[in-house]
């Protein structure tokens, strides 16, 4: 059986005391990182919602309709200060229904703000009855 050296863990050699204090250093400032990290992240993702003036619903594709396709397609949408969408990115959906969903968001209208802001609309596409 092996013999541990109990200085090692003790502190008692100079090497052991000076990779105990920058273990001790690492602990204290990880939460403070930690901690701040999660605000650094909420300011990037701000986002404002603005009241609709014009919806426009997408066109369901022929083939999406003949395979009885239905979900949700999310949608990135910047909005100019006049209320025009200047851009629009689908986040997540099916292929064949994310065309459509972006292109029916980019005809949106909102009300006019004092600066660009970004929203997250959500298209919900059912098979007919």
């Amino acid at each position: 059986m092996k013999r541990i050296r109990w200085s090692l863990f003790f502190g008692r050699s100079n090497w052991t005391n000076f990779n105990l204090k920058r273990l001790r250093a690492v602990c204290l400032a990880l939460p403070l990182f930690v901690m701040l990290l999660p605000n650094y992240g909420l300011r990037a993702q701000q986002e404002a919602t603005r009241k609709a003036k014009r919806e426009v619903q997408p066109d369901v594709p022929v083939l999406a309709r003949q395979l009885n396709l239905s979900g949700t397609v999310k949608v990135a949408i910047v909005v100019s200060s006049e209320g025009t969408v200047k851009n629009a990115h689908a986040t997540g959906g099916h292929p064949l229904l994310v065309h459509p969903a972006e292109e029916a968001a980019k005809k949106w209208q909102f009300e006019p703000a004092s600066e660009e802001t970004t929203q997250v609309l959500e298209f919900l596409f059912k098979p007919r009855s």
